[in-house]
């Protein structure tokens, strides 16, 4: 203790001395004053208790000693603007996405002691941070909504209103069908995905909209609007609906347009598969794999030297049989330049009757770029 705090505490007599004491040392290291002398470290209570009775935050003394306390050290009470002030410093200088508000009390603490204005309770420290984040929260929601044209605001509040029935071809999607899988890959799901794509982009969101949010901050907005109903939706502010709407329509489409990317690969695939299939079965039923091709070789070429003269018919038939040299020819041609064109017709006319309905679609939706810089 120094030699000021010691004179200051001097203005106490008897045990009123030594509970000033305590609260002085107690204010100094925790920024307020205890509510009872049960926050004191035991260690340091159990040498104290001869010298102090009960402590009675309610008393004069202890009113009075609080006071002086807070005069000596240049400290003041809160009030309620002090509450306004760390809560609009918190939210504008602290806070940054995505939040985690397991640390945000400490910061309000250090904030009270360095305007030297004593630690208000925990709980409203609790409060201080919650008021903090909701804060936050809507001036993001305001400002992320101020960047949407009124066009762009009504489309995204006409995805939100009812309809009784909507065609997978129609020209609006309400936004429950816009959460909705896909299914498996098929003309009508491609189609339905497209659709919904459409409906989308003619919200015209602007571009950069999301670029001062992180993508967990994005995402949980996303989450928020995924998980409630078109009713709930509506019910909310104007700057929160049409953010959380926008977070969604922003995620959806770059999911969608993955979809879509996936499909396409796999439509490609299946082509190439199915044409593949397809030829093998076709060659397996009349092919058999031709076995001892050099004996049937030397046989070959000892009846064409044994008998130059004869013909095929009569000389090479009788020594490796009409049905082996069949057998050769059609081994040849499977495994020949004719087998992969064949696949490569089977690919022509599936693409043809089926699937040429669905792929050009899908290229005129995506913007196709070369990352590198050459080309």
């Amino acid at each position: 203790m120094s030699v000021e705090e010691d004179a200051f505490i001097r203005r106490y007599k008897g045990k009123n001395r030594f509970q000033c004491a305590v609260l002085l040392k107690f204010f100094q290291t925790e920024g307020r004053f205890p509510r009872s002398f049960d926050e004191i470290p035991k260690a340091g209570l159990s040498n104290l208790s001869i010298f102090l009775g009960s402590y009675d935050p309610q008393s004069g003394t202890s009113i009075r000693q609080r006071a002086d306390i807070r005069e000596f050290l240049g400290f003041s009470p809160p009030r309620t603007e002090d509450y306004a002030h760390a809560q609009d410093w918190l939210c504008t200088e602290v806070i940054r996405p995505p939040v985690d508000d397991g640390w945000l009390s400490s910061p309000v603490r250090e904030w009270f002691r360095d305007h030297r204005i004593e630690l208000p309770s925990v709980g409203q420290v609790e409060r201080i941070v919650r008021s903090s984040l909701a804060l936050f929260e809507d001036r993001l929601f305001r400002g992320i909504a101020a960047l949407l044209s009124d066009d762009s605001k009504q489309a995204l509040d006409q995805l939100l209103v009812p309809q009784a029935s909507v065609e997978a071809d129609g020209p609006s999607a309400p936004f429950s069908l816009l959460k909705a899988d896909p299914g498996k890959p098929s003309l009508n799901s491609v189609f339905a995905e497209l659709s919904k794509l459409a409906d989308i982009d003619a919200v015209n969101l602007p571009a950069g909209l999301f670029d001062s949010v992180s993508g967990k901050t994005l995402h949980l907005h996303r989450s928020h609007a995924a998980t409630e109903s078109v009713r709930d939706m509506r019910l909310h502010p104007d700057h929160i609906r049409h953010t959380l709407a926008a977070a969604f329509c922003y995620e959806r489409r770059q999911e969608i347009i993955d979809g879509l990317i996936e499909l396409l690969i796999q439509i490609v695939h299946t082509i190439r598969v199915r044409a593949e299939k397809k030829v093998i079965k076709e060659l397996v039923a009349s092919i058999r794999e031709v076995s001892g091709k050099k004996t049937v070789l030397f046989k070959i070429a000892e009846a064409a030297i044994g008998n130059p003269e004869g013909t095929i018919r009569e000389v090479l038939f009788p020594a490796v049989g009409e049905h082996v040299l069949q057998d050769l020819v059609k081994e040849y041609y499977a495994n020949s330049p004719v087998y992969t064109e064949k696949v490569e017709t089977h690919i022509r006319n599936s693409y043809k009757g089926h699937y040429r309905r669905m792929v050009p679609p899908i290229l005129d939706t995506f913007a196709f770029q070369s990352g590198n810089r050459y080309h």
